[in-house]
C-alpha cells in the first residue's frame, strides 16, 4: 500500500527518496527535481449506494457527469424512471438528485457508511486526452470564466506556468490561491484524487478510451455485476453509457488537435506538461508522451 508522510503544517505528500524508491526512470532525460510529488490528498469526492455496497471516487472531465446520474439513478431508480429522466442526459444544472445525499467527501467516511469493504471504482484517461479535454472546455468555450484560467487568454505557455506554480503551492499551503480552485479541479494529476496514495490497490482502475467504446461499458457492467446489481438496471446503464461517451473523432476534433500539438510541438510548453503529470504516466502505466517537430496551426505569440 503507498504511504503518506505529514507534519503539522503540510498537506500529506510523498518525500522524494521514497518517490525515487518506488517508480522507476522511464525517461533518463526527466529531471525529478521539477516534478510534482504524486499522491497528494487534494480532492476525494465519492458517490455511494449502501444497497449495492459500491462506490465511486470522481475525478474531473472524466465521466463525472455520467456517474452522478448513474450513482442518482442506482439510489432513486423508480422514483428516476417515473419521472421521465435518463442518465445520459443528466446534467449538474437540472439533476434529479439534486440534494447530493449520495455523495461523501473524504474516504474515512466512505468506508464508515458501510458494514463491510465496498466494491470502489474509479475512471482515468490518458493525462493528455484530459488535459486537452480541460482546457478546451474551461479556457477556451467557456471562456475561463472571471479570472478562471490564470488571466492568460487562451496563451497555453502562460496557462501551464500558472498551473504548476498553484499546484505547488497548493501542497505547503491549500488556501493560496483558492479562487482558482475550480480549474484546479478540473487539472490537478489523477494521483492527487481519491486517497489513492492508500488506496490504489483496493480500487477497481476503469480507463476511458473514447475509441474503444465498448471495452468501457463492459467493464462498468462487469462492477457493478460484481456489488451485485439487477441485470435489467446495468443493462440499462450500459445502454445509456454508450449513448453518452463522445466519439472521439467528432466531439470538438479541431480545437483538441490544435491544443495538443501545441503541447508536443513547443519544448517549453511540454517540459510544464512532464513536470505536472510525470508520476500519472508512471503509477497508472500511460505511455510518455514525446515531443515532436510538427509545429502549431497557430504559432504562440
Amino acid at each position: 500500500m503507498w504511504q503518506f508522510y505529514s507534519s503539522p503544517r503540510r498537506r500529506k505528500f510523498m518525500k522524494p527518496a521514497i518517490t525515487r524508491r518506488l517508480f522507476p526512470v522511464i525517461d533518463p532525460t526527466i529531471n525529478r527535481c521539477r516534478l510534482l510529488p504524486p499522491f497528494i490528498r487534494f480532492r476525494e469526492v465519492y458517490l455511494i449506494s449502501q444497497r449495492y455496497n459500491l462506490a465511486t471516487c470522481q475525478i474531473e472531465k472524466i465521466m463525472s457527469t455520467f456517474r452522478y446520474g448513474m450513482f442518482c439513478y442506482l439510489n432513486r431508480h423508480a422514483r428516476f424512471e417515473a419521472s421521465g429522466r435518463n442518465i445520459s442526459t443528466e446534467h449538474w444544472m437540472n439533476t434529479f438528485c439534486f440534494d447530493n445525499r449520495f455523495k461523501k467527501e473524504v474516504y474515512e467516511d466512505v468506508i464508515h457508511t458501510f458494514t463491510k469493504n465496498p466494491v470502489i471504482f474509479a475512471v482515468i484517461r490518458d493525462p493528455l486526452e484530459r488535459f486537452v479535454s480541460s482546457y478546451v472546455d474551461k479556457c477556451i468555450r467557456e471562456g475561463g470564466y472571471p479570472r478562471g484560467c490564470y488571466d492568460c487568454e487562451r496563451d497555453l505557455l502562460c496557462f501551464m506556468q500558472n498551473l504548476k506554480k498553484f499546484l505547488l503551492a497548493y501542497i505547503d499551503d491549500p488556501l493560496i490561491g483558492i479562487e482558482h480552485i475550480y480549474i484546479r479541479r478540473h487539472f490537478a494529476p489523477f494521483s492527487w484524487y481519491c486517497n489513492f496514495g492508500e488506496t490504489l490497490n483496493t480500487t477497481h482502475i476503469v480507463r476511458l478510451n473514447l475509441q474503444q467504446r465498448g471495452d468501457v461499458a463492459r467493464h462498468i457492467n462487469e462492477i457493478l455485476m460484481k456489488a451485485g446489481v439487477q441485470y435489467r438496471q446495468r443493462n440499462y446503464i450500459q445502454e445509456e453509457l454508450l449513448k453518452r461517451l463522445p466519439n472521439h473523432s467528432t466531439n470538438g476534433a479541431e480545437e483538441r488537435s490544435e491544443v495538443e500539438r501545441s503541447v508536443l510541438s513547443d519544448p517549453i510548453i511540454f517540459q510544464h506538461f512532464i513536470d505536472i503529470y510525470y508520476y500519472d504516466y508512471v503509477i497508472f502505466g500511460y505511455k510518455l508522451p514525446q515531443i515532436s517537430r510538427i509545429k502549431p496551426e497557430k504559432e504562440r505569440h
